[in-house]
């Protein structure tokens, strides 16, 4: 028992650093990961805002169309194969 306490105590620092340097490297990458979802969220909240603005500027763009040229405009979305 004694051959082991001595082993112990020659790398209990060892030991005890290598503990500490794991748990830096796992808060960095938790830290990482919160930054990245934080991004991505703030990125996808930006698109879905434009994508509102854009989708209310073409609705304020079709109701001020006049009857012809919404018809018109209609035309460019059907199937011109007569189905």
């Amino acid at each position: 028992m004694s051959a082991l306490s001595a082993l112990w105590g020659r790398f209990a620092g060892a030991i005890a650093a290598l503990g500490a340097l794991l748990a830096l490297l796992l808060g960095a990458y938790a830290k990482g990961r919160r930054e990245g979802k934080a991004t991505l969220q703030a990125e996808q909240e930006r698109a879905r805002r434009k994508a509102i603005t854009d989708k209310g500027k073409r609705d304020d763009e079709i109701d001020s169309l006049g009857p012809a040229a919404l018809e018109q405009r209609l035309h460019r979305w059907l199937r011109r194969d007569g189905r």
